[in-house]
């Protein structure tokens, strides 16, 4: 999928690991911000995050998890037309893990969904024609949802 650090090089990446927990609290509670906000968003099918309330595991999860992490998929209407233009239109896409970025990373539906998989392995694993794959950064959480909210409009036009 692209470069990556191996484990024992990202063991001792020294820019891992300052203010590590910080970054993932402030990152856990971006990720449940925005997914309440996209759960709500007209052109946002699904968002199948355990840290929502509604979803139907919600409850296991809260007693399983500390956090709920700091990833967020969402679903798309409008499928393979739509996702790849919602995730370009953040700005910063990758197909490889993200070294030390702040901000939201998008990662396109067209290197999520499974075409070799059956309809059935498709369905259970939740990724469809339209998700999109975003790791959340450190936004403020006034400007966490500008850049997505910016990105939907511009995938929709």
């Amino acid at each position: 999928m692209g470069p990556a650090l191996d484990p024992h090089a990202a063991f001792f990446d020294p820019a891992r690991h300052a203010h590590y927990f910080l970054r993932y609290e402030r990152q856990c509670a971006n990720a449940i911000l925005l997914a309440e906000y996209l759960k709500q968003h007209p052109r946002v099918k699904r968002v199948p995050n355990p840290g929502l309330k509604s979803h139907p595991q919600h409850e296991l999860a809260r007693k399983q998890m500390q956090d709920f992490g700091t990833i967020v998929s969402i679903e798309l209407d409008g499928g393979l037309r739509k996702g790849p233009r919602f995730a370009e239109s953040l700005g910063v896409v990758f197909n490889c893990g993200k070294r030390g970025l702040t901000e939201i990373v998008g990662l396109p539906p067209q290197l999520l969904y499974g075409g070799e998989y059956t309809a059935e392995q498709r369905a259970k694993s939740l990724v469809g024609k339209g998700t999109v794959r975003l790791s959340i950064g450190l936004e403020d959480e006034s400007d966490l949802k500008v850049r997505p909210a910016q990105a939907l409009d511009r995938a929709f036009i």
